[in-house]
């Protein structure tokens, strides 16, 4: 199933602040809805020499690991002025499903397959602040993080060795709305399997059928989203207990 929302014809509001504001906010007839503004990724400060070559005004502490973005609109630095369509919203646009279903003498097998396409999500504040957040601890994910060889070296000295990570080293955070932060949700799930057998009626209670069968549900998950499910990215901000994994042995008798 494909489901798109578009406008046919937006009323106007006004004369905009500037050309952006303008074609971002006021310019929506014909416009497909579920689409994410956002900063592109133009990679991570690999060194200091990187820092100090990288010609877009800067904080002051950015430090090897960073995250650095593009300057979409050219202008020098890194602003508001710079968020353009790069994602698609929350919702995924293609929702689908496959079942699966054969014989073969006494046995059985069905498979039912789910997923979803053209849809994305953003980490909250719990998966991407190193600190941890609500009075909570580190997580373990953290630990993969750009840092000095040397735990004790500092930091800002340029002949400092690092270590790569996942993670800057900083409590930098990726800009919430930025490729850094914001991923697709798109999976594909096999949410049941199950395989029986038919043991041969006997002659003296011919009307009587027994099927040994097992199944297994949400037995592996294919996405590039990390720490969440997929398809319910924002139950409490992430922070969700992992989804269960189900197997069952079981008997099925009947006359």
């Amino acid at each position: 199933t494909i489901t798109r929302n578009k406008y046919l014809t937006a009323s106007e509001k006004g004369p905009g602040g500037n050309s952006y504001d303008r074609w971002r906010n006021d310019n929506l007839t014909h416009r497909y809805q579920g689409i994410q503004f956002g900063y592109e990724s133009a990679g991570r400060y690999e060194s200091w020499e990187d820092i100090w070559s990288y010609n877009i005004y800067k904080d002051r502490d950015v430090l090897p690991g960073d995250y650095k973005y593009v300057d979409w609109n050219g202008d020098g630095e890194i602003n508001s002025l710079d968020e353009h369509p790069f994602a698609f919203d929350q919702t995924p646009w293609m929702n689908f499903s496959l079942s699966f279903d054969a014989t073969y003498r006494n046995f059985d097998l069905s498979l039912l397959f789910q997923g979803s396409a053209l849809g994305s999500m953003e980490y909250k504040e719990p998966l991407y602040s190193i600190w941890g957040s609500n009075g909570g601890g580190t997580l373990e994910q953290y630990l993969d993080r750009w840092h000095p060889v040397d735990p004790n070296a500092d930091p800002y000295d340029p002949a400092t060795e690092w270590i790569k990570g996942y993670y800057g080293y900083t409590g930098h955070y990726p800009k919430s709305n930025s490729e850094f932060n914001r991923v697709s949700t798109s999976y594909l799930r096999l949410k049941s399997i199950e395989i029986g057998y038919t043991l041969p009626k006997f002659k003296r209670v011919s009307t009587m059928s027994l099927r040994v069968y097992a199944n297994a549900y949400n037995l592996f998950t294919i996405t590039g989203v990390k720490f969440v499910d997929p398809e319910h990215p924002d139950d409490d901000l992430g922070r969700m207990y992992p989804l269960n994994r189900t197997y069952t042995l079981g008997l099925s008798l009947s006359f």
